[in-house]
């Protein structure tokens, strides 16, 4: 019987047949982060050979590193608060910060690798995500490929040194890209981002890179 987990990613459709799985839920900071993809992509040999097309396991490893990443930086960290400064004005002030909490979750199926992840952010940060990512689930991959060079010309570097690149490249490397809000208590949300990648078009991609490589060798 397949998990309640296969069944939710798999969108309600009948359950689908999982070939492997990667899974962390739990604090993050930058030494967890390092070792989970030592672990789980660069030491781990049946993960490697399972995703035996180079185009889909890239594209897996990179959309992990730039969402943990993005969480690592910018989600809402446990233990902050909003607080009154002496002119009375609400700011965000650590108390006994913690890192940051993550949930990731990685299926491997015949037909695709499905990436989703959440982290909690503050009404501050969904405004701002809202304003980014827009309705990037809609847009077209040329329409993504030029959201993410406009945002590499004009945007301006965040105060943790990013320009917002990270989820609009996630989006413009994934097949099929969602993104949603999700209430929790106080003033914080849950913020789930869901990357797939079609196995089968990017197998094929990648066997006619490899012909027209093979031809122009031969000529």
């Amino acid at each position: 019987m397949s998990s309640s987990l296969e069944y939710d990613l798999s969108r309600g459709e009948e359950a689908v047949n999982v070939l492997g799985e990667l899974h962390y839920c739990g604090f993050i900071d930058h030494l967890v982060f390092v070792n989970f993809l030592q672990m789980s992509f660069s030491d781990n040999i049946y993960f490697q050979e399972l995703l035996d097309c180079y185009q889909v396991y890239a594209r897996a490893f990179h959309i992990t590193v730039e969402l943990m990443q993005n969480v690592n930086r910018h989600g809402a960290r446990l233990g902050t608060e909003k607080v009154r400064n002496a002119a009375s004005q609400s700011i965000e002030q650590p108390v006994n910060p913690q890192p940051c909490w993550i949930s990731y979750h990685l299926l491997v199926t015949e037909e695709e690798v499905i990436i989703r992840c959440s982290n909690f952010v503050v009404e501050s940060m969904c405004t701002k995500l809202e304003g980014k990512l827009g309705n990037s689930a809609c847009r077209t991959p040329e329409e993504k490929r030029i959201l993410y060079m406009t945002q590499l010309s004009n945007g301006s570097l965040s105060e943790r040194g990013g320009a917002g690149l990270g989820l609009i490249d996630v989006a413009r490397k994934s097949s099929d890209f969602n993104w949603w809000f999700t209430e929790h208590e106080g003033e914080r949300r849950i913020f789930t981002v869901e990357s797939r990648l079609n196995r089968v078009e990017l197998k094929r991609k990648q066997e006619q890179f490899r012909n027209r490589f093979r031809k122009n060798q031969e000529a």
